[in-house]
């Protein structure tokens, strides 16, 4: 898992990029493919949360150490967190931010096995994400008595460099009141939640534009300044003081103005 010298959710919030600072290595897309991808989409919050479940098989000539995990580009930017584990027991993975030797402007994370995956093996493993700064509200200004809309913009499919066999994907909403969003068939609409596929063999690096235009009455925090003050006293005591500036990034407030006759 990638480590920051923030809190988790204080990142999440500023919308910093948890990946390596470290120059990037270039790998090759090793003989992989992705039997199986089930994927969450959660957007019932400020945040895009999403959850990617992966079986991996190994139908190259040799063994692999790694597989590489793959970003959206219209989303690249605003990656917060990556983390990945495998097994029933959740083991975390190592992430590191690399690049494809043919592809050098894709964003990608290499995702190392614990042990080299052997000829005609699979491996499960779970690939979490989230993204800050991704939804928009829309329209942009509202009434106090409008609920707020907002839009997320993002695929049908698994972005990856691996041939994908199935796959199926579930959005999760803040509410089942949806104006718009895309009818990829098949698919399914249920209070609020939205299932699509399931979807077999996907060409590596497929792309397929899904839209949902939907109610989403949360706040839209997001932290602009934060300032902590640690102090220790020769008695061993310890005081902090922390100064957070946050400011609400949804739908801005339309406000009436009312001229003297």
């Amino acid at each position: 898992m990638v480590a920051t010298n923030l809190p988790i959710f204080v990142a999440v919030l500023l919308g910093i990029g948890l990946t390596n600072a470290a120059t990037p290595e270039f790998l090759k897309v090793e003989g992989l493919t992705i039997q199986n991808a089930d994927r969450l989409v959660d957007i019932s919050s400020q945040l895009v949360q999403i959850t990617d479940k992966l079986k991996i098989e190994n139908t190259g000539a040799s063994p692999v150490k790694y597989a590489l995990f793959a970003i959206e580009p219209v989303m690249k930017d605003h990656l917060a967190f990556i983390g990945a584990t495998v097994g029933k027991d959740a083991t975390p993975l190592k992430v590191i931010l690399a690049k494809i030797q043919d592809k050098p402007d894709v964003s990608v994370h290499k995702i190392e096995f614990t042990t080299p995956l052997g000829i005609g093996k699979a491996v499960d493993i779970e690939v979490e994400t989230v993204f800050s700064k991704y939804l928009v509200p829309f329209p942009s200004d509202i009434t106090q008595k409008e609920k707020q809309l907002a839009k997320y913009v993002g695929s049908h499919y698994l972005y990856t460099p691996y041939k994908t066999s199935k796959q199926t994907t579930k959005v999760i909403l803040a509410s089942k009141n949806v104006e718009s969003f895309t009818k990829l068939k098949p698919f399914t609409q249920s209070d609020s939640s939205i299932s699509f596929g399931p979807y077999e063999t996907i060409a590596p690096f497929t792309s397929n534009e899904c839209i949902v235009h939907y109610e989403n009455n949360n706040p839209f925090l997001t932290i602009t300044k934060m300032e902590r003050t640690i102090e220790v006293s020769h008695w061993g005591n310890i005081a902090i003081e922390e100064h957070i500036d946050i400011v609400h990034t949804g739908a801005k407030l339309k406000v009436k103005y009312l001229h003297p006759s």
